[in-house]
């Protein structure tokens, strides 16, 4: 009798570069070649995160903080996308929380679009509009609403792949939107891709964090 192996359709790998990381972590996918009709319309969420992101107990404890608390949030990325055979979303996002110990107590949502595809645009593009944000490096966002998902993507369609975020300055404005409250605890943050279609390699060649 001959064993053979079950053919895997999908998959996903991150493989860590313990000498440099976060840098030099390799996130690569393989899913169908269209992205899923049911459901946020893509497979995952393949992710670095700083602090307790969305669950789990983190190697190096960041203590929940009140949004009106905190002085700075802000992160420096760079990072290239493979995807000749497939495509995904590079989001980089956190969540507020309405308390400092309970994981599942999510109010909002946030996340930038670095990469964005079609499907991905068409439905950002359907979701209700907030506003225009300019950053304070004089970038222009589109930022939009779906149920508790708030998005922010560049006004003009294109990659940011290396750079700076200052992600209170845009609490501040969400705040003036009557979105963010103040009240909220920010736990954590999280950078990656989010597969859509086909197969992809992401490269995170560098992401730093301040906060406090």
């Amino acid at each position: 009798m001959t064993l053979t192996r079950p053919f895997v359709t999908f998959a996903d790998a991150t493989l860590v570069n313990l000498k440099n990381f976060p840098g030099g972590t390799v996130m690569t996918w393989r899913w169908p070649p269209l992205a899923p009709r049911n459901g946020p319309g893509v497979w995952g969420y393949d992710q670095i995160s700083y602090g307790n992101y969305d669950g789990g107990e983190p190697e190096r404890t960041v203590p929940p903080i009140r949004v009106k608390a905190v002085t700075a949030l802000r992160q420096r990325f760079r990072w290239s996308l493979s995807n000749r055979f497939g495509d995904g979303n590079v989001l980089t996002e956190f969540y507020l929380r309405s308390s400092p110990t309970d994981v599942d107590a999510k109010t909002l949502e946030i996340g930038w679009f670095l990469h964005a595809p079609n499907s991905t645009r068409r439905f950002f593009e359907s979701s209700k509009l907030v506003g225009t944000y300019r950053d304070e490096q004089g970038r222009r966002w589109t930022v939009r609403i779906s149920e508790k998902f708030c998005m922010f993507a560049p006004e003009r369609p294109g990659n940011i792949a290396s750079g700076n975020l200052d992600m209170l300055h845009a609490l501040r404005w969400l705040t003036e939107k009557k979105l963010v409250t103040g009240e909220e605890y920010l736990w954590g943050l999280a950078i990656g891709v989010e597969p859509v279609r086909g197969l992809g390699r992401f490269t995170l060649h560098d992401w730093q964090v301040e906060r406090s």
